[in-house]
């Protein structure tokens, strides 16, 4: 559990110092951290992004399969940033070796503890709670004061997903993971 209060922590501290969202600005951030972000066609299905060190520019390479969709391609920017800030991934090794981080089906199982942690990395970072819950508040709000339908909120929530770059599954994950759904 500290190492996930770890996590939003650094989100939290990277949002601080780049442009205001929502929603976030990864490329902004990307390039704070000396990353370039690279659409891909050849990372195959299973592959959602890879980050690649680039020692001659000690930064980094974020690639992302191009054919997912831009909310899945946000996150798994996210995540790999998350790498990056968590876990000591700040330059490439200077001994030469070169280390490959792939998004891929072992990584989203949710049972690698660095996995585990990028994915809440990028779960603050893409949906700050500070934000989100004020949204989400406003969002009640109104929903009760005009008595609408299922229908009507479950379009809010969608409005609010695309407010924040995110796919509603993700905001329900984090309003789930927030204690409001």
């Amino acid at each position: 559990m500290a190492r996930i209060r770890k996590a939003r922590a650094a989100a939290r501290t990277l949002i601080s110092k780049s442009p205001k969202g929502p929603p976030t600005d990864l490329a902004a951030i990307a390039k704070i951290l000396k990353a370039q972000i690279e659409l891909r066609d050849d990372l195959g299905p299973n592959v959602a992004g890879v980050l690649i060190p680039l020692p001659e520019r000690s930064g980094w390479v974020i690639a992302v399969n191009g054919d997912d969709p831009e909310s899945r391609r946000r996150f798994t920017i996210a995540h790999e940033i998350g790498h990056i800030i968590l876990h000591g991934y700040t330059a490439p090794h200077a001994d030469g070796s070169f280390q490959l981080r792939m998004r891929n089906e072992e990584s989203a199982t949710g049972t690698v503890d660095e996995e585990i942690e990028a994915n809440q990395f990028a779960a603050e970072l893409l949906l700050p709670a500070d934000l989100l819950l004020k949204d989400v508040s406003s969002v009640v709000l109104e929903h009760e004061s005009k008595a609408s339908s299922s229908t009507g909120f479950d379009d809010t929530l969608a409005k609010l997903a695309a407010k924040y770059g995110v796919s509603r599954q993700a905001l329900a994950l984090r309003l789930s993971a927030l204690g409001v759904l």
